[in-house]
């Protein structure tokens, strides 16, 4: 895990996101071409007090502040599994969390 911090949010504020990758499965290695590919999972958090509200709920992730995800240095990664209607979950004082799964070449 590691924190870092996003550049803006519907507050006009940064906001410190922690993020974490966790590699499931390595599903093949090409030596050839040096890449491998994997199954990893992400898991992205912030804090957004005026979520706080919502605590135990689970939110679409286009109705609210989300940071802008990239993951640099991949090829050909997609989504393997989507969590519910890809949605963040709410806990309490407003921490909101983002996991999605993932597939493809590093």
């Amino acid at each position: 895990m590691r924190t870092a911090q996003a550049p803006t949010s519907v507050e006009g504020g940064s906001v410190p996101v922690t993020d974490g990758f966790r590699v499931t499965d390595i599903m093949g290695v090409d030596y050839v071409n040096q890449q491998i590919e994997v199954d990893l999972v992400m898991r992205v958090a912030w804090t957004a007090p005026r979520l706080a509200d919502l605590q135990g709920s689970r939110v679409g992730v286009t109705e609210i502040w989300t940071p802008q995800i990239r993951l640099v240095n991949s090829s050909h990664m997609r989504v393997a599994f989507r969590n519910t209607q890809n949605q963040v979950s709410i806990s309490e004082g407003g921490l909101v969390t983002y996991v999605q799964r993932g597939t493809g070449c590093i």
